[in-house]
């Protein structure tokens, strides 16, 4: 129902709307999913000095959680300041400003 009412007010065609939640989630999955094997072999060491490292271990993985989760986030071009900073490109025509449902529709050139 959303892609049709985007359709509908001229702004993105579905394809491209599908297209590029398409390659977002892809990129995302492959990141997370490299993240999670070297995740999994890091722990995996950590774990080797749960006796020497105590309750410290458990904050360098949650610190390396935090930490990897926003670089991810950066690296995706899914945080504010990424957002921000695309939004301030379209404004001053650096680059094409994506239309959404609440733009009016293109102009279209009307024959004599």
């Amino acid at each position: 129902m959303f892609l049709a009412v985007l359709h509908e007010e001229g702004a993105l065609s579905s394809a491209t709307v599908r297209g590029q939640a398409a390659d977002t989630l892809r990129r995302l999955s492959f990141a997370v999913g490299l993240w999670e094997l070297f995740r999994t072999l890091i722990f995996g060491v950590l774990d080797q000095f749960a006796t020497e490292l105590g309750e410290l271990m458990q904050q360098i993985k949650e610190q390396m959680d935090t930490e990897i989760a926003a670089w991810l986030q950066r690296a995706l071009q899914c945080d504010d300041e990424s957002v921000a900073g695309q939004l301030a490109a379209e404004a001053v025509g650096a680059i094409p400003r994506r239309q959404t449902r609440t733009d009016p529709p293109p102009e279209t050139k009307q024959e004599s």
